[in-house]
């Protein structure tokens, strides 16, 4: 899905996703 949206969205917005998508990982992982 993180691919789908890297090519879909805007480099800013992927990079805030990104970001978020290792922070929500962490949260799971815990």
């Amino acid at each position: 899905m993180a691919m789908v949206l890297l090519l879909l969205l805007p480099s800013p917005v992927t990079t805030g996703l990104d970001q978020l998508e290792s922070q929500f990982s962490e949260f799971l992982q815990t």
